[in-house]
Formats: structure tokens, C-alpha cells, sequence
């Protein structure tokens, strides 16, 4: 049915990794888009799908392989070894990757050469400042120490972005709780150690259900319109040539 589809839809977009259609016309040398963290290339394979010219960097060997395996140019390292050449891509992404870095600035000026002139980046991080984050505190699922090197929030994301010469500068809040389930397994594994309960909350944001996803949308849905989703998605871009 029609319009219940379109409420699936709806409940379901959670705003966490948008596929964008490439601008390019068909006669033209298809746009090219660099995933930064890209693991087996299951985000580029959507985009090449849609007509983009497709690249990954993966610092793990063995997703990198699995990505190449699908077809796809990957490079196994980090950006900053990649050592790719400047201004040639239209589109660079990544999906939770910036947490982990050891220096955000540096991996956004990097980012920043790669991109041609007018070229988008889009990202996303976990909101240090979200309602989730404030609740649980230590517990907080995305607070993930020590892996996470960073953490931010709108107002870090805009300053660090603006002066690493990005313009056009967009938030959109998460719509999704599915990092609230996990915060509640660490809560119930501190007070009950070896809880299997605990064990599937805190392995439940890599293996969601459905159901959860739709019961828990409306709450979500309503947190992420007053500014308080658990993760941001951004998108900025590089300066035109006339600005640069």
C-alpha cells in the first residue's frame, strides 16, 4: 500500500548516511567520491549503483580485501598515507570516522586538498551534546573510550569546520535510538557483570531489529527535530575557485 509505505519509509530514514545523486550529466565523466573508513564498501557499492566513480580508504586490512573483492578500488592505510592528489574528488565521505582520529584538523585539511573546488564533504560523528549523551554520562554507548579519540558537538563541529576553510555548512540530527539500547547493556552490565540481557542491549547497535526500530522512530524522530539527536550528519563544502 502506498501510503503506508511511504510512513515505513518515513520511520525508518534515520538521516545516519544519505546516498546522494551525482550532479553529473550522463555524457560526462561520472563524479568522483573518496569514503574515507569505507570497511567491505557496502556505502560506495550504493553509490557506484547510482553512477558515481567510486574510491575507499580502509585502515583494516581485511575488510580493505573484502571491498576489493566486490570490485571496488580501495587503499588500505589512512588518508593522510594515501597520499591521493589534490582537487580530484567531487565528493568526500565519512561515516563515524572522525572520532577516531588523532587530529581532526589535520584530517580535515587533508580532506580539504583532495576535494576540488566547490566539491562536498559529508560526515557524520556522535552528538557529545545530545540528550543520550547527557542521560547515561559514563554509560553513554558512543562514548566508546578508548577508541574514540574525540567526541564533539554542533557548535565544535561549525568552529573546526569554518577554519579549516569549509563553507555552506548544514546539521541534521540523527533519527534513531538504536545507541540507547546499547547505553542501557553497559547500565545493566555494571549492575548485573555477566547478564546476557546486557550482552544483547550492548551488541544491539550493530545488530538491530526491526520492530525496536519502528516503535522507537516517533521518540527519535521528535528528539532529532529539537536538536537532540544521539549522532550529526554534515555537509560542507569547499570553496569555489573564485573563492579560493
Amino acid at each position: 500500500m502506498p501510503g503506508l509505505r511511504r510512513l515505513y519509509y518515513w520511520l525508518t530514514d534515520d538521516r545516519t548516511q544519505p546516498v546522494p545523486q551525482p550532479a553529473a550529466a550522463q555524457s560526462q565523466p561520472p563524479q568522483a567520491v573518496l569514503e574515507l573508513g569505507c570497511a567491505a564498501g557496502s556505502w560506495l557499492l550504493k553509490l557506484q549503483a547510482v553512477g558515481w566513480s567510486v574510491c575507499g580508504v580502509e585502515l583494516c586490512a581485511a575488510p580493505a580485501d573484502a571491498a576489493r573483492r566486490a570490485g571496488l578500488l580501495v587503499i588500505t592505510g589512512t588518508l593522510e598515507s594515501a597520499s591521493l592528489p589534490a582537487q580530484s574528488f567531487d565528493l568526500v565521505a565519512a561515516w563515524m570516522v572522525l572520532e577516531h582520529t588523532p587530529d581532526p584538523v589535520q584530517t580535515l585539511t587533508e580532506i580539504h586538498r583532495v576535494l576540488k573546488p566547490g566539491g562536498r564533504l559529508l560526515f557524520s560523528v556522535p552528538n557529545a551534546a545530545s540528550l543520550e549523551a547527557r542521560l547515561f554520562s559514563s554509560a553513554w554507548y558512543s562514548l566508546d573510550l578508548p577508541r574514540h579519540l574525540q567526541h564533539f558537538d554542533p557548535q565544535s563541529i561549525l568552529r573546526i569546520l569554518r577554519d579549516t576553510g569549509y563553507e555552506q555548512i548544514h546539521i541534521e540530527h540523527h533519527r534513531t535510538l538504536i545507541g540507547a539500547w546499547g547505553s542501557l547493556g553497559v547500565l545493566l552490565n555494571r549492575a548485573f557483570p555477566g547478564s546476557r540481557l546486557a550482552a544483547w542491549l550492548q551488541r544491539y547497535p550493530e545488530q538491530p531489529r526491526l520492530i525496536l526500530q519502528l516503535l522507537s522512530a516517533p521518540v527519535a524522530i521528535i528528539l532529532a527535530w529539537c536538536g537532540q539527536g544521539p549522532g550529526l550528519t554534515i555537509s560542507a563544502r569547499r570553496p569555489a575557485a573564485n573563492q579560493v
